[in-house]
């Protein structure tokens, strides 16, 4: 993607819950805060939230 070599991790079955370790995401977190500076933090949180099954 945009010229880096990319992988993905994917089950082809689909889990009932998918609750993430709150280490993770914190690094995902960090990262979008990072990449996008604009986002605040609510907008961030409402984003990883809605990430989630």
């Amino acid at each position: 993607m945009d010229g880096f070599e990319m992988k993905t991790v994917t089950n082809r079955n689909l889990r009932t819950s998918n609750d993430p370790n709150m280490a993770y995401l914190d690094t995902l977190y960090k990262g979008i805060r990072q990449n996008w500076p604009e986002m605040s933090d609510e907008e961030i949180e409402e984003y990883l939230e809605g990430c989630i099954r």
